[in-house]
């Protein structure tokens, strides 16, 4: 449909072929780095380093956006923590199970406290606790004042999460 190329274009991940792409005020195409400091971003591909512990994951991904350590720390606890993973802070993340990985993946998402919160089909494969744990995440992520682009083919998904709902087919949002 291209929902997920859109994204990779919105991320700066894939050159847009027409049009711009802002994030917070800042051109993807001409500052895609700076773009990206404004994002967070959670692909639909499990993307985690299968050979870290659940929190040094986190931790690890921190030092992209140059969060201090301690910091880093912190924010890993209190995410673990939102995310009912906080008894599996030490584990291997390959130890996990999937819907416990994609929890752990929209975490490190929201890891930088992003202005732009972007999520690819992210309860696809939770269970329905899972999905509604996320839910709640996503709801006070944006009633603190995130805006967030949420890709679903769960139309009760969106209903719930969304503000303003687009459909796409074949590359187009139709009216």
């Amino acid at each position: 449909a291209g929902k997920s190329t859109s994204i990779q274009c919105i991320t700066g991940f894939y050159p847009a072929t027409e049009g711009r792409v802002l994030i917070h005020g800042t051109d993807v195409a001409l500052n895609p780095k700076r773009a990206r400091s404004f994002l967070g971003y959670c692909s639909q591909d499990d993307t985690l380093d299968t050979d870290f512990a659940v929190r040094n994951q986190l931790i690890r991904h921190a030092t992209f956006f140059k969060i201090p350590t301690a910091q880093a720390r912190v924010r890993a606890d209190q995410l673990l923590a939102q995310f009912n993973l906080a008894d599996k802070a030490e584990d291997l993340v390959e130890s996990l199970s999937g819907g416990m990985r994609r929890r752990l993946q929209v975490a490190r998402a929201l890891l930088p406290d992003p202005k732009v919160l972007v999520l690819d089909e992210p309860t696809t494969g939770l269970d329905p606790e899972a999905r509604r744990t996320l839910w709640d995440v996503i709801v006070a992520a944006r009633e603190a004042g995130m805006a967030i682009l949420l890709s679903t083919h769960y139309m009760d998904e969106a209903q719930r999460l969304c503000d303003r709902v687009a459909i796409i087919s074949r590359g187009k949002i139709l009216d």
